[in-house]
């Protein structure tokens, strides 16, 4: 077991097995306590390891599945997980860690692994009345470990003579001890006396409830153990986000915290087509995960972006958000047929989509050139960005966002107002500069403070009538009913590669921030509340290029839009 142990760990830290960052710095958290952990009371007992692994491996079967009947051999991962949270003690014997939170992607054996270390505390830990749960927010989802235990402890004859089973308990008579299966919506939770508890998929609980509920109940044990195993999940509004985030700042070494254990094996920032990395959040593949299978998956969100965060979640073990992403990067990319021709698009009539955002915030004109033929259905809609940004605090906002907006205003990119605030009358000044120089119609704008700025648009000639014959100032609600259609014709054209943008960094950047919320009817829009960075430009296109596709006769978007059809966004 030791040289296992030993081939595990030194291969993560040398580079020679293929894992995330956090299963390094985990790997790393143990050597480093194994040289400094004395001082701190923390020592490695390597006979209780091995006594733990030699309860997995010789007396706890699999029950299901091509494994059904094989010994519970350890992977390398698993050994190590087994090992750290046994085999290290504390100054008076007991053990080190009180808390270990697992997250892995989907298939990985994390039930399986719950159900044995469940085993194992119910009767081999040397623990009289010993309590051990499986815990969910359903009762029925917590028998899925509480399960599985039972069927491993039947499917050894050593265990079954330790203990009786029965249909919704097992328990160890020598010991007084027991297990059963607890969910949150169980009558009452009072009167735990918690020695183990294995938390399945934490990601599930809405609220913290259960958790904190746990977490007292194993006062009175010396050695008492919460295992939660979860895979990621999307809402951070949840108890397994604060446990995840607080998990990362353990790993990375910003809180020190001796009784918490923590395995992340997920996907590190890149590409997610990489199959060499699928391993990162896969350390059972080529056990229990095979490669075809996430193969084949990869290949239908290729071919469907809208499964894309499922991917990246269940099988990745990525933290998404529950609000849609829209466009993948190769999508936006295809749209890209080089720099516009500016002298053509001078002469040609567009509309221009204005949001105006809040005065520290970006504000974006965008003016969106409809082909030349109406009726040409491979012509391009021509996309031309302006981008203003508050000049005083640009350093400011680069370096608390992370983007390079400096390097963008060298480029051109970005317009640059007076003062900390955006300046109206200069964005006022380079509308009217670009309303001599481009064929400007009809102009769509988001109602939102929109009175600071009407008043000197209608003075540039725009008219707020819609009775009247001159070209129109368009309000534009943000809201589903508006925003659906405009996204949805956005999706056609880009889908289609129709959507002209000259490779704009500072649109293609908020197009990847862009979250889209969903209504009960699958509407969609833009959310600028859950999107990861600015998107007022994506806002102004889309309304842009909603108007542009107008037919002027009847005010019918020349795209027959269907509110049935299903929405076509990742």
């Amino acid at each position: 077991m030791k040289a296992r142990l030993r081939r595990y760990l030194r291969g993560v830290q040398q580079g020679k097995l293929v894992a995330g960052s956090l299963v390094k710095q985990a790997v790393e958290r143990h050597f480093r306590d194994l040289k400094h952990g004395k001082k701190r009371g923390l020592r490695f007992d390597q006979d209780a390891a091995e006594h733990a692994v030699r309860f997995f491996e010789s007396y706890l079967y699999h029950t299901t599945g091509r494994w059904a009947g094989r010994p519970f051999l350890l992977e390398g991962w698993q050994l190590f997980v087994i090992c750290s949270l046994f085999g290290w003690k504390r100054k008076d014997g007991t053990r080190r860690f009180r808390i270990a939170y697992i997250e892995v992607a989907r298939k990985n054996g994390k039930s399986t692994l719950a159900a044995g270390i469940s085993c194992y505390c119910l009767i081999a830990d040397g623990e009289v009345r010993a309590e051990v749960y499986s815990a969910a927010t359903k009762k029925d989802q917590a028998k899925i470990v509480f399960h599985e235990a039972k069927r491993m402890i039947r499917s050894s004859a050593e265990l079954k003579r330790f203990c009786k089973l029965l249909t919704h308990n097992v328990s160890v008579p020598e010991t007084y001890s027991k297990m059963e299966a607890l969910g949150a919506d169980s009558d009452t939770m009072d009167g735990l006396n918690v020695h183990c508890v294995a938390i399945d998929e934490l990601h599930a609980h809405k609220s913290r409830n259960m958790w904190d509920v746990l977490l007292t109940a194993t006062g009175a044990r010396t050695q008492p153990l919460i295992f939660a195993i979860t895979t990621a999940g999307f809402d951070r509004q949840t108890v397994c986000w604060e446990v995840h985030e607080y998990s990362t700042q353990v790993l990375e070494g910003k809180v020190q915290d001796d009784a918490f254990f923590a395995f992340i094996a997920t996907l590190d920032d890149g590409d997610w087509e990489d199959e060499s990395t699928w391993i990162k959040a896969n350390p059972n593949l080529g056990v229990s995960v095979m490669i075809q299978d996430l193969r084949e998956e990869c290949e239908r969100v290729k071919n469907d972006p809208r499964n894309l965060n499922s991917f990246l979640r269940y099988k990745l073990n990525r933290w998404v958000e529950h609000y849609e992403s829209w466009l993948t990067p190769e999508q936006w990319a295809a749209n890209n047929h080089g720099p516009l021709d500016l002298e053509a698009l001078k002469a040609r009539p567009c509309v221009a989509g204005l949001d105006l955002a809040a005065r520290k915030d970006t504000t974006s004109l965008v003016l969106v050139f409809p082909p030349e033929d109406p009726e040409d259905e491979h012509g391009l809609f021509e996309v031309l960005p302006f981008i203003f940004i508050p000049g005083d605090t640009i350093f400011e906002r680069q370096k608390k966002e992370r983007v390079p907006w400096t390097l963008w205003k060298k480029q051109g990119h970005v317009i640059t107002t007076s003062g900390v605030v955006s300046d109206i009358r200069e964005i006022i000044e380079k509308i009217s500069q670009l309303d001599e120089e481009f064929n400007i119609g009809d102009l769509v704008f988001d109602r939102w403070q929109a009175d600071l700025i009407t008043p000197f648009l209608v003075d540039m000639g725009w008219s707020d009538d819609p009775e009247d014959d001159e070209r129109h100032l368009i309000e534009f609600g943000q809201g589903f009913k508006s925003m659906s259609p405009a996204c949805r014709i956005v999706e056609e054209l880009a889908l289609a590669g129709r959507l002209s943008h000259g490779g704009h960094p500072v649109l293609e950047y908020m197009m990847s921030c862009v979250a889209l919320a969903q209504d009960d009817a699958e509407n969609i829009k833009p959310s600028k509340r859950k999107s990861t960075g600015r998107i007022d430009a994506v806002v102004a296109m889309s309304m842009a290029v909603y108007h542009a596709s107008l037919v002027p006769e009847d005010n019918r978007s020349r795209f027959e839009i269907d509110p049935d059809a299903e929405i076509i966004c990742m």
